[in-house]
C-alpha cells in the first residue's frame, strides 16, 4: 500500500487511516487536491473533474486488482 510505513505511526483503526494511507479510492480527494493546486490553476470545475477523473480510475484499478487475485489465488494447503 501507499505510505505503508504510516502504520508505525497510526495504528489500522478509527477513521483517519483509510484517507492517509488504507484505501486508495478514499485518499484521491485529498492528494489530489494538494497535487492539483501545486501544479495547476484555480478553477472549481477542473478540480472537480481532475478529482472525478481520478477517483474512477482508483475504482478501476481496484477493481482490476480484485480480478486479479479472483482469477490467479495462492496455492491453499487445504486443497486436495
Amino acid at each position: 500500500m501507499i505510505f505503508e510505513g504510516v502504520k508505525t505511526i497510526i495504528k489500522p483503526e478509527g477513521h483517519l487511516y483509510k484517507p492517509i494511507y488504507g484505501c486508495p479510492i478514499c485518499m484521491t480527494p485529498y492528494y489530489g487536491t494538494i497535487i492539483y493546486l501545486l501544479f495547476f490553476r484555480l478553477s472549481f470545475v477542473d478540480w472537480l473533474l481532475t478529482i472525478g477523473t481520478a477517483a474512477g480510475m482508483g475504482v478501476i484499478s481496484v477493481l482490476l486488482i480484485d480480478i486479479k487475485d479472483g482469477i490467479f489465488q495462492k496455492p491453499d494447503d487445504n486443497r486436495p
